[in-house]
């Protein structure tokens, strides 16, 4: 799967390999990028970037801060759709999860200076449209301001986020904590320690549960 953005398309090329497809690139078209650009001005058009690819509820989700939208690709039907982001997403990490009743979900991770207490934003899509307003805060996740986090993803219902000491010599010889990675437990939002790997590159990959890619089942 490869998502092309053109100057008045955006285009999604699927390699399928089942199928009477199989082996072959087709493309889907998402009719609506230039609707969804309209009033937009230059100068942020120019800043438009797709954040990390989230998979949930049957849809994969592409979020775009800088325009305060999430692109939906609807793997049953291979159709996209939007819907709007809260305005004040473009200094945060957002990540899309599989909420209660089928509904999705959003953490939204508070880029702070280092002085205010990092916050983790739990919100649920409520209902579809162009009113900002749909998607309701659920719970506030508030995290310890020693550290900088980083989202790596979302796997296994858990949520994983990459930490560093953010002012070391604030801490006294020998106590400084170890950099490495906390899982959020998505069903008790309950935060703890996964890992004490300094070699985890959070920016790199994708994370997966269960079997590796190549051995799961094909889901388009």
């Amino acid at each position: 799967m490869c998502l092309a953005q053109y100057q008045t398309r955006l285009v999604l090329y699927v390699h399928s390999s089942s199928g009477p497809h199989a082996g072959q690139w087709r493309t889907v078209a998402f009719d609506g990028w230039t609707a969804l650009l309209a009033g937009v001005s230059v100068h942020v058009r120019s800043s438009v970037a797709f954040g990390k690819r989230y998979y949930a509820r049957g849809c994969f989700c592409w979020p775009i801060c800088a325009i305060n939208k999430l692109l939906l690709l609807d793997t049953g039907t291979t159709e996209f759709s939007s819907v709007d982001l809260p305005p004040d997403l473009m200094n945060h990490q957002v990540a899309f999860v599989e909420a209660t009743e089928g509904r999705l979900g959003m953490f939204a991770l508070s880029q702070v200076p280092t002085h205010l207490v990092p916050r983790l934003r739990y919100s649920i899509l409520v209902r579809t449209g162009d009113n900002p307003g749909q998607w309701q805060k659920k719970k506030v996740v508030t995290l310890s301001h020693d550290y900088c986090y980083q989202i790596i993803g979302v796997a296994g219902g858990y949520l994983l986020l990459y930490l560093v000491t953010d002012n070391p010599d604030s801490f006294p010889p020998g106590k400084v904590p170890d950099p490495g990675c906390f899982s959020l437990n998505l069903r008790t939002m309950e935060l703890e320690r996964f890992s004490r790997n300094r070699d985890i590159l959070p920016l790199q990959g994708q994370l997966y549960s269960g079997f590796p890619p190549y051995l799961s089942p094909p889901t388009i």
